[in-house]
C-alpha cells in the first residue's frame, strides 16, 4: 500500500503546484481537482497499473505464513507446540518472550534459527531448510507471537 500512498501524495502534489498561481495565497481544492496535469494524469494511470500487484504482495507474505506453519508443524512442533520451548522453558516463542530474547523481526528470527543455539539451520531429525523454507518459519512464528495466536 506504500506505493500506492506514494503516487496519491504525487498526485495531489502535483495537482497542487500546477494550480498555485497566487505567491501569497493557495489554491482551493476545488481549483486543484479541475487543473489539468501531465504528471498527475501518470500518477493515477501508474496506480491503476500497480494496484493489482501492490495486492499480490500482500497475499503472497500469507502465503509465506501458510508455508511457514506447514514447515514449523513438521520440523518445530516437538519442541515449541502451542510457542512453547521444550528445551529451555523460558525462552518461548510468546510474544513477550520472543521480544526479549531474539526481538519482533522476522529477519532477526530467522537469523537465529539458522545460526544460534541449538538449532544451527538444522532442524528436527537433521532436516535441512532451504533459505526460503527459514524466512516462511521466521514470518510464522512472528505471526503467531505478534497476533497472540499461540
Amino acid at each position: 500500500m506504500n506505493i500506492l500512498r506514494t503516487f496519491a501524495i504525487l498526485l495531489i502534489s502535483s495537482m497542487a503546484a500546477s494550480a498555485w498561481t497566487s505567491p501569497t495565497k493557495p489554491p482551493s481544492l476545488v481549483k486543484i481537482m479541475k487543473t489539468p496535469n501531465i504528471v498527475a494524469v501518470g500518477a493515477v494511470a501508474t496506480m491503476i497499473v500497480l494496484s493489482p500487484f501492490v495486492a499480490a504482495a500482500g497475499s503472497a507474505n500469507a502465503a509465506d505464513v501458510a508455508a511457514g506453519q506447514k514447515l514449523f508443524e513438521v520440523n518445530c512442533a516437538a519442541c515449541h507446540a502451542g510457542g512453547q520451548n521444550q528445551v529451555v522453558k523460558e525462552k518461548t516463542l510468546q510474544k513477550d518472550a520472543l521480544e526479549q530474547n531474539i526481538g519482533l523481526d522476522a529477519g532477526k528470527i530467522k537469523y537465529f534459527v539458522q545460526n544460534s543455539g541449538i538449532h544451527r539451520g538444522v532442524l528436527l531429525f537433521g532436516a535441512k531448510l532451504s533459505d526460503d523454507d527459514f524466512t516462511n518459519v521466521a514470518s510464522f512464528v512472528l505471526d503467531q507471537a505478534v497476533e497472540n495466536k499461540w
